[in-house]
């Protein structure tokens, strides 16, 4: 079992906390517990296996995702297959920093998991294709930060207010128990509703519920 972790360069890691990719990963258990923490994931299978993701902790019921998918913010855990000899790579985005790649707001994935070609369409195939033919990390790390960057240069959604957002994020990382919505949203210099809305567009969540997780 190899388990690798990389910052991607500028500007990425403006957006990107890191990549990760392991193989070979053999778990104990056949169930994981994920924590919400506010942010995206985005996950590439290297395998044939489809994963699962259960309906909740004690369902037999779930469902299935093949070759890549991505994980908006959500509000409470997941529970996911874990199997043996697993191998993926995967980025895990900074709060709020996903909606620079999505192409639509991240509200619209909020709680749910897709497949990725819901969200970028089926050439993003061509990108697993691409991930899975290198065998060093180094190598699997490079095509996928010049993926993302090509996601992010093609990007059309322009999100108005991003750098209010980004400040209101700072500071609620920063102290989720002292900051409220209304001390921010003043600071910034907008109403209470707007804010709201702008912020939910960006991370997926509200303030509120965002706050709330940071806090957990």
């Amino acid at each position: 079992m190899s388990i690798y972790r990389h910052i991607p360069a500028p500007p990425l890691n403006q957006y990107v906390d890191f990549f990760w990719y392991y193989v070979d990963l053999s778990p104990d258990h056949d169930r994981e517990h994920v924590l919400p923490d506010g942010t995206f994931e985005l996950i590439v299978n290297l395998q044939e296996i489809p994963r699962k993701l259960f309906r909740d902790a004690a369902s037999t019921g779930y469902d299935a995702f093949e070759r890549g998918w991505i994980s908006g913010a959500h509000a409470k855990f997941l529970v996911i297959d874990a199997l043996p000899q697993s191998s993926m790579i995967g980025v895990h985005f900074k709060p709020g920093g996903a909606a620079a790649f999505l192409g639509i707001p991240a509200g619209e994935l909020a709680g749910h998991v897709v497949e990725l070609d819901a969200v970028w369409g089926i050439t993003v195939w061509e990108w697993r294709d691409q991930l899975l033919a290198p065998r060093t990390p180094g190598s699997k790390f490079g095509i996928l930060e010049r993926l993302l960057s090509q996601r992010l240069a093609h990007n059309k959604l322009r999100q108005r207010h991003g750098d209010a957002v980004a400040w209101a994020l700072g500071r609620y990382m920063a102290e989720p128990d002292l900051q409220t919505i209304t001390s921010v949203s003043s600071r910034v210099g907008l109403s209470h509703k707007h804010f709201i809305d702008l912020f939910r567009r960006q991370t997926g969540l509200s303030p509120k519920v965002f706050c709330r997780i940071r806090r957990f």
